[in-house]
């Protein structure tokens, strides 16, 4: 059986193509995170935002960032980061808090994007 050009090529493609394909696999999952975390920087801004309005209205930081749906100056769908995990949120004193996202992999790993204030 003599194997042909035309039939070497239809096999060896695919897997030059696959090749190809997982060597780019790495980069293009880096850019999506890149986007999620720049989306989630977003809404810590946004999230900055409404409790500045809180605490102009209340004089104190809220307990919960449900206090801030409650109060209508958040929408309950940003309470989540671009991962789809709810912002932690934790009050370090009257005035001082901060607020995370645990990141893509959703523990306390070095890849947390938080925003730590005081008021």
């Amino acid at each position: 059986m003599s194997i042909t050009a035309s039939r070497v090529t239809r096999a060896v493609r695919p897997m030059a193509l696959a090749l190809v394909a997982f060597a780019l696999l790495p980069a293009c999952k880096s850019g999506a995170s890149d986007a999620e975390i720049a989306a989630t920087k977003t809404a810590l801004h946004t999230i900055n935002a409404a409790i500045d309005a809180y605490y102009v209205k209340m004089r104190e930081l809220p307990n919960t960032l449900q206090d801030l749906v409650d109060g209508g100056s958040l929408e309950p769908a940003k309470l989540n980061d671009a991962w789809g995990r709810p912002f932690a949120y934790t009050l370090k004193g009257p005035r001082t808090f901060d607020l995370c996202s645990r990141g893509p992999d959703g523990d306390d790993a070095g890849d947390d994007v938080c925003a730590s204030r005081e008021r």
